[in-house]
C-alpha cells in the first residue's frame, strides 16, 4: 500500500464507521418501537444489529477486485 492509497483506505474506513452509527441508531429505535421499549433500553438489540452491519460491510469492501482500466 502505497501513500496514495491512504485517503482511499480512511474513506472506506469513515464510511464503514457511520454505517455502523447509522445501524446502532436505525436497530435500536426499530426495536425500541417493536417492544414498546425507549430507544435506550433497546441500545443492546442497536449495537448487535450494528455489529451485523458492520461485518457484511467490511466483507463487501475485502471481496472487492481491484478496477483495471481496459485498453
Amino acid at each position: 500500500m502505497g501513500p496514495q492509497d491512504r485517503p482511499r483506505f480512511v474513506t472506506a474506513g469513515a464510511l464503514m464507521l457511520l454505517t455502523a452509527g447509522l445501524a446502532t441508531y436505525a436497530g435500536a429505535t426499530v426495536a425500541g418501537m417493536g417492544l414498546h421499549r425507549s430507544t435506550l433500553g433497546a441500545l443492546p438489540f442497536g449495537l448487535f444489529y450494528a455489529t451485523v452491519i458492520f461485518f457484511l460491510d467490511r466483507s463487501v469492501l475485502l471481496s472487492t477486485r481491484p478496477y483495471r482500466p481496459v485498453r
